[in-house]
């Protein structure tokens, strides 16, 4: 992948080069334009008036047409500059930086039953990994699937043939990302939009009111060309106007609220009708996919509502300007006009917006997932099967293969239970970690850190990083014993749960914390949970032969070479043997 992304970055800047040297033509001849109007007027002006006039309409059309082109072309260069950036991100991303993508830390949750430990949010974490989303909600949705993974399990297989779709579609993929990112938009105005489709448009479909749109446009322009014939006076004439002015100032607070709603939020409008357009447009062949685009089509076409919707929008800035609103009123009715068309639109599709924009941001999460999928082709795509949980070669996803050692793995049966001791800095974390974060992944329908992933969906709990609280007035032990005790809870409830332990009751003396192991995870073997947890208090091993067909040891090991300490960070059987924490302390000078 990093060879395609690198020759995208060049293609990309060449077409932007190309379009750089467009629009710097284009701003000439505009100039030039200018210049050739006004001397061709002042000629033509000398001949006759019509000929002057001519001339400048034709050099103010030419003119136009110009400043059209170049608002297209600086539109082409922005979209190509973000072609460009999301691959420059991607190269960036194969080394393991991902500092260009939002972190999620504002999805962080303390109470969570695996976020914290898992960094699944925050710098260089899991959500900043995958994070590819365009759209606020998609962000908010792709935070939900993943912590909340296990509630969206149901639809796992079509998670996963969506995902593998989408990774393969890669131009599409990032024609959307450079859509999504040239037009930014912010959470107040989605919630301007949602808000705006709540308000109420009521009685402009009546006949009254269908009435005046049609004649009074019609009747002032009658009443117009009766005084230019000299069949009243000005006096009759401002009495007539005086009509449609009454009957656009009835309506003049809904039309305010109205164009106060909407007129902000057309650059989201806009955002939201390319993308849907990009779905419309392109052919699935995956379930989940095919739902998606069919939302969308559903009834019409959400890209081309939205589309006359933004017309709409743009028709009622007019009137803010004073005195084109005056005048469009008083000849057209323009803002009854506007209120009818917008009332036909709610009336059309209100109740079809919320879905569409469910369905825009359900593909911005799920592209995410298939863009960690391309990048990562040595993954493997998990299975569900008869064991609770067998990997072969599972790693970290956030560690770069060649930092990276894989180990094999298993739990067979619902109750089984691994106990992992082993040195300091060993692995162990790491490999809880591993367990955790790829577990998450399986069942968000993502590919994982392994070469083979067998699996039985289970909701997850662990307790890795408890902290103490100065603020709650709480102390570490008690900090730890909440966590536990809302363990306990969700088992007590009948929940199946996979656990991942790191060193429980750290916060209390190395007697009580070997007893209160023990009766922790006894009172967890009684209620047929199955995980794993890692300690360095060996006498914790010996449960193994007090429950021999439900625990089993495993260690993380690491050999004393000289004044070295070498570790291979793999996993073994059995209890650890060496630890190093006086080895260490004496290395560094500490005693």
């Amino acid at each position: 992948m990093r060879e395609t992304y690198e020759q995208l970055v060049i293609h990309y800047r060449k077409q932007q080069l190309a379009v750089m040297s467009k629009r710097r033509i284009l701003s000439l001849l505009r100039v030039l334009s200018f210049l050739l109007t006004g001397f061709a007027a002042y000629v033509a002006f000398t001949f006759s008036v019509f000929l002057g006039l001519t001339s400048i309409v034709i050099g103010i059309s030419i003119f136009l047409v110009l400043v059209k082109r170049h608002l297209e072309a600086k539109a082409k260069y922005d979209f190509l500059s973000a072609l460009e950036r999301i691959n420059k991100a991607e190269i960036g991303a194969l080394d393991g930086n991902y500092s260009v993508f939002e972190d999620g830390k504002n999805y962080l949750d303390g109470q969570h039953d695996y976020m914290h430990d898992l960094d699944l949010f925050g710098d260089r974490s899991i959500f900043q990994c995958l994070n590819r989303t365009v759209t606020n909600k998609g962000r908010d949705k792709l935070a939900y699937e993943l912590a909340n993974s296990y509630e969206i399990v149901g639809t796992l297989s079509e998670r996963q043939k969506a995902i593998s779709e989408l990774s393969a579609l890669l131009d599409w993929r990032q024609e959307f990302g450079a859509t999504g990112m040239v037009a930014k938009t912010e959470d107040k105005e989605y919630q301007q939009l949602m808000d705006w489709n709540k308000d109420q448009l009521t009685g402009f479909n009546s006949l009254i009111f269908k009435l005046q749109i049609w004649v009074l446009p019609v009747t002032g322009i009658g009443a117009i060309a009766t005084y230019n014939f000299d069949l009243i006076t000005m006096f009759w004439l401002i009495l007539y106007f005086c009509v449609p002015g009454f009957c656009v100032s009835r309506y003049l607070r809904i039309t305010n609220r109205q164009s106060v709603l909407i007129g902000g939020i057309t650059g989201t409008l806009r955002k939201f009708q390319r993308l849907s357009q990009l779905i419309e447009s392109q052919n699935f062949k995956s379930e989940l996919l095919c739902n998606i685009k069919s939302e969308l089509l559903k009834d019409g076409s959400a890209s081309k509502e939205v589309n006359a919707l933004v017309k709409i929008a743009n028709r009622l800035d007019n009137r803010i300007n004073p005195l084109l609103g005056f005048i469009l009123n008083l000849l057209l009715v323009w803002d009854l006009s506007c209120l009818k068309s917008l009332s036909a639109w709610k009336n059309r599709n209100s109740t079809k917006l919320n879905n569409w924009l469910n369905a825009i941001h359900q593909m911005d999460a799920l592209i995410s997932f298939a863009n960690f999928t391309r990048n990562n082709e040595g993954y493997c795509v998990p299975q569900i099967g008869n064991t609770i949980f067998s990997v072969e070669r599972i790693g970290h996803p956030l560690l770069l293969a060649k930092n990276r050692v894989d180990n094999n793995y298993s739990l067979n049966s619902v109750g089984d239970f691994s106990i992992i001791t082993g040195a300091n800095m060993a692995g162990k974390s790491t490999f809880l970690r591993a367990v955790g974060v790829n577990l998450i992944l399986a069942m968000c329908g993502s590919v994982v850190c392994a070469t083979k992933f067998t699996f039985q969906p289970t909701r997850l709990f662990t307790s890795m990083r408890t902290t103490d609280s100065l603020q709650d007035n709480e102390s570490y032990f008690y900090t730890e014993l909440k966590r536990l005790k809302m363990l306990i809870s969700k088992l007590d409830s009948g929940e199946p749960l996979f656990i991942i332990l790191d060193e429980i009751l750290k916060g209390t003396n190395s007697k009580d914390k070997a007893e209160g192991s023990k009766l922790v995870l006894e009172k967890i073997l009684k209620k047929q949970a199955t995980g794993i947890i890692a300690t360095h208090d060996l006498s914790l091993c010996e449960i193994e032969n007090a429950y021999p067909e439900n625990i089993r040891n495993y260690s993380f090991d690491a050999r004393i070479k000289g004044k070295e300490l070498i570790f291979d960070y793999k996993i073994r059987d059995g209890v650890c043997q060496n630890m190093n924490a006086s080895f260490l302390m004496q290395q560094m000078g500490i005693v």
